[in-house]
């Protein structure tokens, strides 16, 4: 089948740079006895928006942030600005140190609708003051991606040409997950030794369709707790288009990763698919998902 080609426009009118002149990321799940650095004093631009200069800077994590061009999706993008992503941002009293703050770059997306120029996008200026919005063009003449594997397929292109060698791990996750910024870099460096790496909330029990033909989905890590190191990330990139995609996109990477596997992906309790299916105390958490009202 042919695939489409897929423009990825960024808009991250932060001096033109990535991604760590970001908002920052605030621990509401609990990096708070490793804030320890004060930020030093704020430097505005020539538009009155603080930004830190970072280029060229090896990323530990890139966390993509699903999320869609509705007045819902604006206030869930400016509720985690708000929380957990003030932890990312020097004038923050939450901030991590300076080394925390420049290994991680985080990005929201939104399907662009191509029959509007780019300006006309509902959510361009909130691109333009926040510098951490990304549009993905879906192929001509629909405003949106056929299958979820196409979308995922457009995510990993990106960020091999944007952060080319220059990234560990990338996480994808949606607008309404919590991250502990600090853990989740921590989360990185104990599996750096991994270098080919699928892991989150695993989900081994999940029945499949008769067209499947077996009774469970191959091990999968559930949408939005899904990490991938660089090696899977590359792999993605190239060859998830070839194959037949399922109804799924979070069961699908699941079922072209598991031949190269050994196995089923890496599960770890500390990534939460969904905080309503949490009837105990979870140790440390990395991503909650479903905090968002």
């Amino acid at each position: 089948m042919k695939q489409a080609l897929v423009l990825l426009v960024v808009v991250a009118l932060a001096a033109g740079l990535p991604t760590d002149l970001l908002p920052e990321s605030q621990n509401l799940l609990g990096d708070a006895p490793s804030l320890t650095k004060k930020p030093t004093a704020p430097m505005p631009d020539a538009d009155g928006l603080i930004k830190e200069e970072v280029v060229n800077v090896n990323k530990k994590a890139v966390v993509f942030i699903k999320s869609t061009q509705t007045e819902e999706g604006a206030k869930r993008r400016q509720l985690l600005r708000d929380t957990w992503m003030q932890s990312l941002n020097r004038t923050s009293d939450m901030t991590l140190p300076r080394d925390q703050r420049r290994s991680v770059a985080v990005w929201f997306y939104v399907i662009r609708d191509p029959s509007l120029p780019l300006e006309n996008q509902p959510v361009y200026e909130e691109g333009q003051k926040n510098g951490d919005l990304s549009f993905i063009t879906a192929p001509e003449g629909m405003d949106h991606f056929p299958t979820p594997v196409e979308e995922m397929g457009a995510l990993m292109r990106w960020v091999r040409v944007a952060y080319f060698e220059r990234y560990d791990y990338v996480l994808v996750t949606d607008d309404d997950a919590f991250i502990s910024v600090g853990r989740l870099l921590s989360f990185c460096d104990s599996n750096m030794d991994k270098p080919f790496f699928y892991s989150g909330f695993v989900n081994s029990f999940e029945r499949a369709p008769e067209d499947y033909q077996h009774k469970y989905f191959a091990p999968f890590a559930q949408q939005g707790t899904i990490v991938l190191s660089r090696k899977v990330v590359e792999l993605v990139a190239r060859e998830i288009g070839l194959i037949r995609p399922l109804a799924r996109g979070d069961t699908t990477l699941g079922h072209f990763l598991f031949p190269y596997m050994n196995g089923k992906p890496v599960h770890d309790g500390r990534f939460v698919a969904n905080i309503k299916n949490v009837y105990s105390e979870i140790a440390d958490p990395i991503v909650v998902k479903g905090v968002s009202p």
